[in-house]
């Protein structure tokens, strides 16, 4: 016992505190050296798997296995981790924080890999060469451009195959990402090889705030607002400075995606635009991404010839033929139809109402969609083609060159299935024909069959429904034209065998909205709409929609508004298009008094 607690006695004695640790030692010597000893192990030990890594697992909850991918390219820069991953089957994919922001298939990196086919516009691709392409057509003389996100560098690629443009300046925040897109190389040469390719290492909301230039097209596509920092670029305060920037003849392109987003939080970057744009036109460029081409005067009508210019002809050259046609299937509508829409339910983006950066985070994390947006698209009657009087003909192309958008699929399947029933049986025999269009000529036959036996059907409504389902797969994509030899067959046989009057109605309004006969829908519908029973014959969504725009098209307002009034109590469904035929109805009214003087 002696020595050692003699020694503890005395400090006690003395009134000081006993040291922790050992003698002679820091207090903390221990902790840091454990610290260090862990940190070497965890160095030495620890696989850091860049599958892991760049997996996004927050996004959709699934996590790449070690051998799924390889990784040409990986940086932790200065505001992200950008990488570029590729699988087995050459398909390659940059992220930043694992979040995908551009792709590409092998096709498009390899010139030298023969395709067995043209190529049709998919996934990424198809937003990439679209987005330049829709906005340089409706300026095609512009010289001064600028591209507001990197991403892939296509964007600036496609714009520089352009021979006016004297200078296209790309603004990307993040420098890794313009190093990580060379592995995308030679489907983005120009933007790196072309002299008049600059690049600014900036955030677009400062470069546009110190720089006094004016630019003839301005393309802006970042990240998803749900990134941090991004919903800033969709704002009216934005759009106001970005049309500042804007020459004369200038105009700008605003890609929106539709998808991890709701209706509510896409007509708020739609209606900043409204706000600030006196002219915009929205074009799809896959089935849930789309384009917004403003201006601060009327819009041109689009020269979808620049698709010549030597460049851009050289990217397209194994693409489906893309025409006039096949841009106009990509056409949503402009304001004078959305403006009536946003003016009643839109809520602008802005810097003081950030209902976007509040609401976008959301959206992503229950995986919704902007299904109203998105369904504009599909249908057999095309609302916001009527309202605007944009007829739209017969597809000619058998082969859609964007197939995710269902209007441009369905022209395409229109023209398919008409070769069928028009070409001789030798030469009809030897195309090719796919699933849809053996289901089409399906329907189309069993149609046939029974208009053909020489007696009534047993059932006049499934009858009914068979006109349908050929009608759309006829008429498909089209807008105000139709195919008069079928409703003449499809009349006569009514007639000769007496069907109800309620299918004869029914019919009479299927010709009506598909040849913009809107006296033939109106008076159509009345039949229709005179008992419950008679709204079996046609889907609720379908006469709602057609006699409301019939009347709206005829100046009559009270029964256009008769029509959304009986359907209320019915139906819920395709909400957006109720809205917005609605919202237009009751500003074209509104309209009307002003000009009367009537208050």
């Amino acid at each position: 016992k002696g020595s050692g607690l003699g020694a503890g006695s005395g400090a006690k004695a003395q009134g000081s505190k006993p040291r922790a640790g050992f003698r002679g030692g820091s207090p903390l010597t221990i902790p840091i050296a454990a610290t260090a000893v862990f940190l070497i192990v965890i160095a030495v030990a620890a696989r850091f798997d860049l599958g892991r890594l760049t997996s996004g697992v927050y996004r959709h909850g699934v996590v790449a296995g070690p051998r799924d991918f390889t990784f040409p390219y990986y940086r932790d820069g200065r505001t992200a981790t950008v990488s570029v991953r590729k699988g087995s089957d050459g398909f390659i994919t940059l992220a930043t924080n694992g979040k995908p922001d551009a792709s590409m298939e092998r096709d498009w990196l390899d010139p030298t890999h023969a395709s067995p086919s043209q190529r049709q516009l998919m996934r990424d691709i198809a937003t990439q060469l679209l987005l330049p392409i829709i906005t340089l057509a409706h300026a095609p003389n512009a010289r001064n451009v600028a591209i507001i996100g990197h991403g892939s560098g296509m964007s600036s690629h496609v714009l520089l195959g352009s021979p006016r443009i004297r200078e296209a300046v790309t603004i990307e925040i993040e420098p890794e990402m313009i190093a990580g897109s060379r592995v995308f190389r030679p489907a983005n040469r120009r933007v790196f090889e072309d002299k008049r390719s600059t690049f600014v290492i900036d955030d677009a909301k400062s470069y546009f705030a110190s720089s006094r230039r004016k630019f003839d097209l301005i393309l802006s596509e970042p990240s998803n607002p749900w990134v941090s920092g991004v919903s800033g670029l969709f704002t009216s305060e934005f759009y106001t400075r970005v049309q500042r920037q804007l020459s004369d003849s200038g105009v700008f392109g605003q890609w929106l995606h539709l998808y991890e987003l709701s209706d509510g939080l896409a007509s708020s970057v739609l209606a900043a635009l409204d706000a600030v744009f006196p002219a915009y036109e929205v074009f799809f460029t896959s089935n849930s991404d789309i384009l917004v081409v403003a201006a601060n005067h009327p819009l041109p009508a689009p020269r979808w010839d620049v698709t010549r210019y030597p460049g851009i002809a050289a990217d397209l050259a194994r693409v489906v033929p893309l025409g006039p046609e096949s841009f106009e299937a990509l056409r949503l509508g402009g304001r004078g139809v959305l403006h009536p829409l946003l003016l009643d339910r839109g809520v602008a983006n802005s810097d003081y109402f950030p209902v976007l950066d509040l609401g976008a985070e959301r959206m992503r994390f229950m995986r919704e969609s902007a299904e109203g947006y998105t369904g504009l698209s599909t249908g057999r009657f095309d609302v916001v083609a009527a309202l605007s009087g944009r007829r739209a003909g017969f597809g000619t192309s058998g082969i859609s060159p964007t197939p995710e958008v269902p209007r441009s699929e369905a022209l395409a399947l229109g023209a398919r299935l008409r070769a069928m029933r028009t070409l001789p049986p030798s030469v009809a025999a030897q195309l090719p024909k796919d699933e849809d269009l053996r289901n089409a000529m399906y329907r189309d036959d069993e149609l046939d069959r029974v208009v053909a036996a020489g007696r009534s059907p047993t059932d006049w409504h499934s009858w009914m429904r068979s006109v349908l389902q050929v009608d759309a797969d006829v008429h498909g994509g089209t807008a105000g034209a139709v195919d008069t030899a079928f409703f003449d067959r499809m009349r006569q046989f009514t007639a000769r065998y007496g069907a109800p009057v309620e299918a004869r109605a029914a019919l009479d309004f299927l010709h009506g909205v598909a040849s913009w006969n809107w006296a033939e829908a109106a008076v159509a519908s009345k039949a229709l709409m005179s008992s419950t029973d008679s709204l079996e014959w046609l889907p609720d969504p379908l006469v709602r929609n057609g006699a409301a725009v019939s009347f709206i098209m005829l100046r009559d307002t009270g029964g256009a508004k008769d029509v959304l009034r009986k359907f209320a109590r019915r139906t819920n469904a395709d909400p957006l298009r109720e809205r917005l035929i609605a919202s237009y109805l009751v500003y074209q009214d509104s309209t009307m008094r002003k000009k009367r003087g009537w208050k």
